[in-house]
């Protein structure tokens, strides 16, 4: 079998240098890759704030004197709508419903038509983020009972557009398409 010769390390003097100052060169390093990094990354950061004010005692100041203005009028308006009666927050809620009612629109529009001697002949529905499209095929009446019910839709409580209109040459039937919206 054949032996090996071990090898002999032999350590110059750098060898020692180096195992002696390690820590120092590690520093060394350190505070050279630091310079760049505070040169091109820190410097410019703190001399933007310097010139925008954000480190500024006087600009932290007037923000917080806007946030007192602006809490006051909050207060002031709190107590505003502190004083609305309950019975016109739940007309409002018929103004502007606070979901997609669908009853209640069928029947505020039953009950317009009724109001106004008109039979529906036909009619669709569509619900669309906000919006509910009413397609009526109205029938029953002449040009005075329809502008009587438009007038009626109009002072309607619940807010109701009317978008497109329509009357038959013989002026006993109209088209009617109504858009009414609830809250999401």
């Amino acid at each position: 079998m054949a032996k090996f010769k071990p090898k002999v390390f032999t350590a110059y003097w750098y060898h020692h240098l180096i195992v002696r100052l390690d820590w120092l060169i590690i520093i060394g390093i350190a505070l050279i890759l630091f310079v760049p990094e505070y040169n091109y990354v820190i410097k410019p950061g703190l001399e933007i704030g310097k010139t925008s004010g954000t480190l500024d005692l006087g600009s932290y100041q007037k923000a917080l004197e806007e946030e007192k203005v602006y809490l006051k009028n909050l207060k002031a308006l709190k107590v505003e709508t502190d004083k609305i009666d309950q019975m016109d927050l739940e007309k409002l809620d018929y103004v502007v419903a606070s979901g997609s009612n669908l009853s209640d629109v069928l029947n505020q529009v039953y009950l317009l038509t009724s109001q106004n001697s008109l039979n529906i002949q036909s009619f669709s529905i569509n619900l669309d983020k906000g919006v509910t499209t009413i397609n009526l095929g109205l029938a029953g009446g002449n040009y005075e009972i329809f502008k009587r019910f438009l007038e009626s839709v109009e002072n309607n409580i619940q807010i109701m557009d009317i978008t497109d209109l329509s009357l038959s040459e013989d002026q006993t039937s109209f088209s009617v398409t109504i858009k009414t919206y609830y809250q999401e």
